[in-house]
């Protein structure tokens, strides 16, 4: 089910006042709760995750915002969001020259550092700073030491840690252009804590489908995205629930977990399989898995049944 664009949000409240006498705490703490609201939404699939993203970085003043799953087994690093504010901000983080990592495509090194050195901080609702991580006498000798000295325009990070399992970490990387303001009033753990709380309670399958979203869409041609597989017009006519059990197999999910995932029964995600190959024209997950990751074919199947029907229904 996609996100629904609700009316009464997101909306980024930090200049609100809650009342005529309110003074800057409580507008802040307005702004808090209206945040952990909606990111609450999202986790439910009823507000944008990215909206919501790019409200949070508005209230702690971010260049750029990532979300992100760091798989433990091969410490791979799988992104869900990300935001980039460097021209509303006036363009104070440079874009990248050749020789750096794209800013959108997190490397995880800061968090595979803490990982080695710091694993007791590591917990649901921590907040790890590279500040802190700096002072380790190990640090200065580590990729994420290479990494970050070279990235002068950078002058703060943090990682949210949302989710720690035994096989992945979810969080938050948050990076300035300054260093931000300390609020000893309204402590950023708190809001952590909220945050990560409200991500134990997501939706299941809202994140996997926003993992296999990211990737697909930032390995396809924009100007290309609108006749994907997974895209609301589809070329091949695939129902909601097909889309996302499509958008499950591009996470890495299994037809059992899937079927886990999206509360029904293996028998429903085998049909919807089915009938996925039958539209596709594919013989099965690998080939369905190269149509999701690959470029959208030279010729779109516009002379399937599926289409034919739709455009004759257009016609009437």
């Amino acid at each position: 089910m996609p996100p629904i664009n609700s009316p009464l949000g997101p909306r980024d409240r930090s200049q609100i006042a809650t009342f005529s006498a309110a003074n800057d705490f409580t507008s802040r703490l307005t702004s808090a709760f209206a945040l952990v609201t909606d990111w609450s939404a999202a986790m439910s699939g009823n507000l944008r995750l990215e909206d919501v993203v790019r409200i949070y970085a508005r209230q702690v003043g971010a260049a750029q915002v990532t979300v992100f799953r760091f798989s433990r087994a091969d410490q791979k690093v799988q992104p869900i969001v990300s935001v980039d504010r460097r021209e509303e901000l006036g363009a104070k983080l440079p874009r990248s020259r050749e020789t750096d990592l794209p800013r959108e495509q997190p490397t995880g090194s800061l968090l595979r550092f803490a990982l080695a050195h710091r694993a007791d901080a590591i917990s649901a609702g921590a907040i790890l700073r590279l500040i802190d991580l700096r002072e380790h006498p190990e640090f200065a000798a580590s990729p994420a030491a290479l990494e970050w000295d070279n990235r002068p325009e950078v002058k703060h990070i943090s990682l949210l840690i949302l989710a720690v399992s035994e096989g992945k970490i979810d969080l938050i990387e948050t990076l300035y252009d300054h260093i931000p303001d300390s609020n000893i009033d309204l402590p950023a753990p708190i809001i952590a804590g909220a945050l990560a709380e409200a991500w134990a309670l997501r939706t299941p399958g809202v994140i996997l489908g926003l993992i296999g979203k990211y990737g697909v869409k930032n390995r396809l041609n924009p100007d290309r995205f609108a006749g994907h597989i997974l895209s609301p017009d589809n070329p091949y006519a695939l129902s909601r629930s097909q889309q996302k059990v499509c958008q499950l197999l591009a996470a890495g999910q299994k037809a059992t977990d899937i079927a886990k995932l999206l509360n029904v029964s293996i028998a429903t995600v085998r049909s919807h399989l089915s009938s996925i190959y039958a539209k596709t024209g594919t013989a099965g997950q690998f080939e369905i898995l190269a149509l999701i990751n690959g470029a959208v074919p030279e010729e779109a199947p516009s002379e399937t049944p599926q289409i034919a029907h739709r455009r004759s229904r257009r016609g009437s």
